[in-house]
């Protein structure tokens, strides 16, 4: 799927941002465990024509399926909340969290659609390692040091220790 993402104050846009989605965990679908920051202005202008015309205000995700076909990208669903993949936005340059704060302080901010849209990210602890295995793709894991990639191991040594401890018990039970 593709997500567009962005950040209103009054019914206008301030902040945006879009992804694809790489892998996902369970593989027949659910949350990402790989995307990538990208750029596509028809994301965008589907993502803001529907935004735009429910005057939002706040954070909002709006998560499309491309039809390869034909050739066009069909709404799914909007979340109104932040997302999984927040730290790929964080990661690529846009603060969607610290940018909403100051939005609620009653800063004006403004619009700025700037990130770094050949990034790659990953959550080897939150079920991409998952993915790989019931997949038979393990040799992927190599992605996780290429050029342009990120992943969030190394955050905190408790969460990785439990998330680790956790992956392990998964894999063992899926024997």
């Amino acid at each position: 799927g593709y997500g567009f993402f962005a950040l209103y104050q009054h019914g206008k846009p301030i902040r945006i941002f879009m992804h694809q989605r790489i892998r996902e965990y369970p593989v027949t679908g659910g949350a990402s465990t790989a995307a990538r920051a990208f750029y596509n202005e028809d994301l965008k202008q589907y993502g803001l024509k529907i935004l735009n015309f429910l005057k939002w205000n706040g954070v909002a995700m709006v998560e499309f399926k491309y039809d390869q076909k034909q050739r066009r990208f069909s709404l799914m669903e909007i979340n109104s909340k932040f997302w999984g993949s927040t730290e790929l936005a964080l990661r690529a340059g846009v603060n969607f969290a610290a940018d909403l704060v100051r939005v609620y302080r009653g800063e004006k901010l403004v619009y700025n659609e700037n990130y770094n849209r050949d990034l790659h990210f990953y959550w080897p602890l939150d079920n991409d390692i998952l993915h790989l295995w019931h997949t038979q793709q393990m040799g992927r894991i190599s992605e996780y040091w290429k050029r342009n990639a990120a992943t969030n191991i190394g955050q905190s040594f408790r969460a990785d220790i439990r998330k680790t401890l956790g992956l392990l018990k998964k894999i063992v039970a899926s024997k």
